[in-house]
């Protein structure tokens, strides 16, 4: 009885973070909006001193991730390729930011995802926005609501 109890709790609680990763990936985060803040939308662009490529302003340590848990093996520079850097920004931006905010009991909001994207997980853990972080968020809300209004 008391083995049947703690595999109905561990399937709930898969069940939960299965739910909760789908509200994160569903979480409607515009791509054209992060490139357009981050850069422009230029997949040339080179930021943060050399450390951040591509219309995304992609770090190299996201791209490690992203090849540990996709089996891939891209480098760094690919994600100029406009292609390559939109899949890893929204691998990032739709899963693996939720799976982190899951993994350290934080709400997934459009904020928080936000907020980690540009400030990095930690911040959002500690409960620490910084200005320009939200700068970044006041600024995507901006042109969302522009582009809603365009529609």
């Amino acid at each position: 009885m008391k083995d049947s109890s703690v595999i109905r709790a561990g399937m709930f609680l898969l069940a939960f973070l299965a739910l909760q990763t789908r509200v994160g990936a569903n979480m409607d985060i515009d791509l054209d909006l992060i490139a357009q803040i981050e850069s422009g939308n230029n997949p040339a662009s080179v930021g943060d001193g050399g450390l951040a490529l591509g219309a995304y302003q992609i770090h190299a340590p996201v791209v490690q991730e992203f090849n540990q848990f996709n089996k891939l093996n891209i480098r760094h520079v690919d994600v100029a390729d406009p292609a390559i850097g939109r899949s890893v920004a929204e691998w990032y931006l739709t899963k693996r930011i939720p799976q982190m905010l899951i993994h350290f009991n934080q709400p997934i909001t459009v904020e928080n995802i936000l907020t980690a994207y540009n400030a990095g997980i930690a911040s959002v853990v500690k409960g620490v926005r910084p200005k320009t972080t939200q700068n970044y968020i006041m600024k995507y809300q901006s042109l969302l609501q522009s582009k809603g209004a365009k529609k």
